[in-house]
């Protein structure tokens, strides 16, 4: 079947869409068409890739023109061929050949010329169309009679040369194989006696440039050409194969050399590269460079190839640029879309070069139905910007509307909020906002640091408008979500999201939505709100002890102090022991209330066992229970903490057995010191080893006043006598002071336990003579009523009696 193909508006394409053809469909009569009617028409017919036929239509024949119209020839002979031609009914032409009346070189040369003029029509055609092969052969005589001798690339060649036509011919075959000098063409360059034009030629010829380029830098082109080839002949220059011809094409195109790189790729076909994508390539170069009938041509082949064979980005791709080229044509715009629809890939530059098409060509419709969908798919703002646009062409406000959402949406996702702003702003104003439109606005709000508009938008997008809440779809709960992880989000948004988690029973994700509540109430001044969701959120997550301390310090900011103190309480009490936070938690409880007991308990196995922490948080629980009405016991070996704690609850307590406790508490006071001298001593230990009050070894005794009395201690031996027979008087002042009692008592001998005795029992002397000398320096009055002679002689019987006795287990061998 008869193809019709149309070539480009420039020189030389018509021929080379010739050779193009003849090289795909062979054997047969080509018929030329210029785009001007008027214009002369042309039949070149082809066989075996040879010139053998061509004839003007509504013109002579070629023999005709060349050998009888010509002044070559008589009249006499002119009229008498013309006479016989119409008798034998031939060409007068062939007439004269066959007579032989034209020597064999002219009537070549004359034939020659007139094939050259004919072949230039083609040469310097535009815009044209070829039909064909068409099985009729054109008979003008030529065939079988004159032997043209070359193959059709080589009369284009020769018909250029004759008319100095260069640019006709530089896309043809031959002027496009790149050629690069071989090793041996070195030898030539070197030689002294080589012309510089050769020299020149083997420089220019890199591998990199084709023939028509080195010959076209040439002053003499034509001459250049001869010598290009000639120097191929003699194997001083060689062609450059097919993939390399296609990897210069695709350097080439990289570099934004579209016509260098058509070149190439053309060459590389014809020399036989089978790459599938290879007529693609070949086809969206002739778009770029004004080739469109050939773009259409290769594009459809290639799609149809790819359709078959499912590969749908290509075909997509390729149907896309025939539409383009040809909006007009019905079957690659339905199938552009249909595909742009099914796959529509992640590049959209196609879809908007073939969108701004159809809206040029006042298919608007068909914009919008491809807009819609690819922009449904890829969120670029081009292809909604380009799909409102549509929509108003085509009188769409539903369809512009969604492109402005969809828009603002893409803008939003590709971190141009700003931009997005002014969108979303513009559908508020045209309608009541949604509550995804006003959820967005919220973000632009907080972009912005508009608290106040951002918390109105949010109450906006959650609260409708009778105040019940708003049940939201997915779209605008991912919004929300989106919201909440954002950074001084309002607190409506947390709350919501929280009582939704409770509607479905997500216990972690209401807790942590009330956390976030909280946090959000703080930022907006609202404590009391705050302190609200912080303690909804404990009673979700108590062992979570931010939210307790959290709660813990926001009711003591509005003022609820034993609050505070009462959530710390609790907090601690269900803190397992050992906790990593155990001890921060006590200290916080105890900053705030000194005197609780749950955090003094837990204390006391974190202080270190007998430190002065430790007695102090003793001393504190003791004086807890007395105030608690708890009553405190004294045991065996009681210390000074539990001494004071049993002495402060027996002054307290009402019962009747408080005689006896308060016995029990004087008998221990009589084999230990003053509890709270002893308390204090300790403290001494701890915080200033060397202060003059450790130095003291006297302790006052707080339980009575002895009387006062005078010891005269002269020794060992003489000791026990003296305190046998002790005078006690009112009125004699003490003969010695406390001064004169020695130090140390070193006995001569006896066992250490004896020694340690004596020791002690010195020390207790000492503390009641000090006490008796130091109350009659104050009052030398003794007050007779508060402790008789007999007591003090009593007490003084007795420590002379465990003199006696340790004197007498010394003595002992």
């Amino acid at each position: 079947m008869p193809q019709l193909i149309r070539t480009a508006d420039l020189p030389g394409d018509a021929a080379r869409t010739l050779l193009d053809l003849v090289s795909c469909h062979g054997n047969g009569t080509w018929q030329w068409k210029p785009a001007d009617a008027d214009s002369p028409q042309l039949l070149v017919q082809i066989e075996d890739d040879r010139l053998v036929d061509l004839h003007r239509p509504e013109h002579p024949s070629v023999l005709i023109r060349a050998l009888i119209d010509g002044d070559s020839l008589r009249a006499k002979d002119r009229k008498q061929l013309e006479k016989q031609a119409a008798e034998q009914q031939t060409c007068p032409g062939v007439l004269c050949l066959d007579a032989g009346l034209f020597d064999t070189n002219n009537a070549a040369e004359a034939i020659g010329q007139v094939v050259d003029g004919d072949l230039m029509l083609v040469l310097e055609a535009g815009a044209s169309l070829w039909s064909g092969p068409h099985p009729q052969p054109i008979s003008s005589g030529l065939l079988g009679r004159v032997d043209l001798g070359q193959s059709l690339e080589e009369a284009f060649l020769r018909s250029a040369r004759r008319h100095g036509l260069w640019k006709s011919v530089i896309d043809l075959p031959l002027l496009r194989d790149v050629v690069a000098a071989t090793p041996q063409a070195m030898r030539v360059i070197q030689d002294p006696d080589e012309a510089a034009e050769t020299k020149a030629l083997l420089e220019a010829s890199d591998g990199l440039h084709d023939i028509a380029e080195i010959a076209g830098a040439r002053p003499d082109r034509w001459h250049a050409l001869d010598h290009l080839l000639k120097l191929v002949a003699l194997g001083h220059i060689e062609t450059q194969n097919a993939m390399e011809l296609f990897r210069a094409g695709e350097t080439f195109f990289a570099d934004g050399q579209s016509h260098q790189a058509l070149r190439r790729w053309r060459r590389a076909e014809e020399m036989g590269l089978d790459d599938f994508d290879l007529g693609a390539r070949i086809g969206t170069t002739c778009a770029e460079t004004g080739r469109t009938a050939e773009a259409q041509r290769r594009l459809r082949a290639h799609a149809q190839r790819c359709s078959d064979q499912l590969r749908i980005d290509a075909a997509r791709d390729a149907w896309s640029n025939i539409a383009i080229i040809d909006p007009e044509d019905p079957e690659a715009r339905k199938r552009a879309i249909a595909l742009w629809q099914k796959e529509p890939g992640d590049d959209p530059a196609l879809c908007l070069q073939l969108a701004r098409t159809l809206i040029d060509v006042q298919q608007a419709d068909s914009a919008c139905q491809l807009l819609d969908s690819v922009g449904a798919m890829i969120p670029d703002p081009r292809i909604h910007e380009m799909h409102e646009e549509a929509a108003c062409s085509a009188g769409d406000p539903h369809g512009s509307h969604k492109a402005r959402w969809r828009r603002a949406e893409s803008l939003r996702a590709c971190g141009q909020l700003e931009q997005a702003a002014a969108h979303y702003e513009y559908l508020s104003r045209q309608e009541q906002p949604e509550p995804l439109l006003s959820l967005r606005l919220t973000e632009v709000a907080m972009h912005r640091g508009d608290t106040n508009s951002a918390r109105q938008c949010c109450q906006q997008a959650l609260v409708g408008p009778q105040g019940d809440p708003r049940i939201l779809d997915a779209e605008t709960k991912e919004a929300l979500e989106f919201l909440a992880q954002a950074a001084g989000a309002p607190s409506d948004v947390h709350r919501w999201i929280a009582d939704n988690a409770r509607r479905i029973g997500d216990v972690e994700r209401e807790a942590t939505a009330r956390h976030q509540q909280c946090l959000s109430h703080q930022q907006e001044a609202d404590l009391v709100a705050a302190c609200e969701a912080a303690r909804r959120s404990q009673l979700l997550q108590p062992e979570n002890l931010e939210v307790a301390l959290q709660r813990a310090h926001l009711e003591e900011q509005i003022g609820d102090i034993r609050t505070a103190i009462s959530t710390l309480e609790q907090t601690l009490d269900q803190l397992p022991g050992g906790h990593p936070r155990e001890q921060e938690l006590i200290e916080a409880l105890l900053q705030r209330d000194r005197s609780s007991r749950i955090a003094l308990e837990r204390s006391v196995p974190l202080t270190k066992k007998g430190s002065v922490q430790q007695r102090s948080i003793l001393l504190r629980l003791s004086l807890l229970s007395v105030l608690e009405g708890q009553r405190c016991t004294v045991s065996d070996k009681p210390d000074a903490n539990q001494l004071v704690g049993a002495i402060l609850s027996a002054l307290i307590d009402p019962e009747e057995n408080r005689l006896s406790q308060l016995e029990e508490i004087v008998q221990q006071l009589d084999q230990q010191s003053d509890p709270l001298v002893q308390l204090l001593r300790e403290e001494f230990c701890e915080v200033d080893p060397e202060h003059p009050f450790l130095k003291t070894t006297a302790t006052a005794s707080a339980v009575t006043e002895f009387r006062r009395v005078e010891v005269v201690r002269t020794g060992l031996g003489g000791i026990t006598e003296k305190l046998r027979n002790v005078q006690v008087s009112d009125s004699s002042p003490p003969a010695q002071t406390a001064a004169n009692l020695p130090e140390e008592i070193t006995p001569d001998g006896g066992t250490e336990e004896t020694q340690k005795g004596i020791q002690t029992a010195l020390e207790r002397l000492r503390s009641l003579r000090t006490v008796g000398t130091d109350e009659g320096k104050d009052d030398p009055t003794p007050d007779t009523g508060s402790c008789s002679p007999q007591q003090a002689n009593g007490d003084l019987g007795d420590a002379a009696a465990r003199l006696g006795d340790l004197r007498e287990d010394q003595d002992q061998p």
